[in-house]
């Protein structure tokens, strides 16, 4: 279809599709919290079966300062970062940067935001429901991508992280030191 002959959708099509959008991005975003926790637990549990691997290469190995921060580093941001994927919600985003209209607050309504059920009715039906629902898309959207970026920089100091370990135990085994 050319430019000169688009078809105008209706506000019912647009709600549709707005819907089915806002619905995929929700799902996205619990997509990214769900697998944060898994392999957050997954992380920490393989790094319990590193460690039982390090002490039979020397159980009666004592660590220097340098050596616990390194490991600090190494073994414990991993861990902050697959849990910086939980905190983000969608308090934290703001459509203003992608939308040219107010968003009112009517389809993700915060506590005390509205005097009264009647006043919210009001206003609702006095609002403009495509902007409204335009204005949630884009914020989940935004929120997706942001924990989409949080959780692939998790995974990427996961396996930074388990290179580092598998490197200070092959140095161990070959009879070196670590630092």
């Amino acid at each position: 279809m050319d430019a000169d002959n688009k078809t105008q959708n209706n506000d019912t099509d647009v709600v549709s599709f707005l819907n089915a959008s806002l619905s995929e991005s929700q799902s996205t975003v619990r997509a990214y919290d769900t697998k944060a926790q898994i392999v957050g637990i997954g992380y920490i549990f393989a790094l319990g079966i590193v460690f039982q691997f390090a002490n039979k290469l020397d159980p009666n190995a004592s660590l220097s300062t340098d050596q616990v921060i390194l490991a600090w580093t190494f073994i414990i941001i991993p861990i902050i970062l697959f849990g910086a994927v939980l905190y983000p919600t969608r308090k934290i985003v703001s459509s203003s940067r992608s939308t040219q209209f107010e968003d009112h607050g009517y389809y993700y309504v915060l506590p005390g935001q509205h005097k009264t059920a009647g006043d919210y009715l009001r206003n609702l039906r006095q609002s403009n429901l495509v902007e409204e629902l335009s204005s949630e898309v884009l914020k989940m959207a935004e929120l997706r991508d942001l924990k989409r970026r949080r959780f692939l920089r998790a995974l990427w100091a996961a396996m930074i992280s388990f290179l580092a370990l598998f490197a200070s135990q092959l140095i161990r085994s070959t009879g070196g030191t670590v630092l």
